[in-house]
């Protein structure tokens, strides 16, 4: 997995902001050398919130007194 902070790229020279997407390639370096690039990524899109939550519901098989499952999409 490669993760890169937000705060990295809305900062210079990516300078991103909200709707925009990102589309990268990564190379892999180690002991043996350097990787080909993967393929392009399909472009993730900067959000500084996420979205709420909807069709919200309560999972009756787990929930009990002290339980609690809430499923959404």
């Amino acid at each position: 997995m490669c993760m890169v902070n937000l705060s990295t790229l809305k900062a210079s020279p990516f300078l991103l902001n909200k709707g925009n997407s990102v589309y990268v390639k990564i190379i892999s370096v180690n002991f043996y050398g350097d990787s080909v690039y993967s393929n392009l990524g399909n472009g993730a899109v900067i959000q500084n919130v996420p979205d709420a939550p909807y069709n919200l519901e309560n999972d009756p098989t787990t929930t009990s007194d002290t339980v609690i499952r809430i499923t959404w999409t």
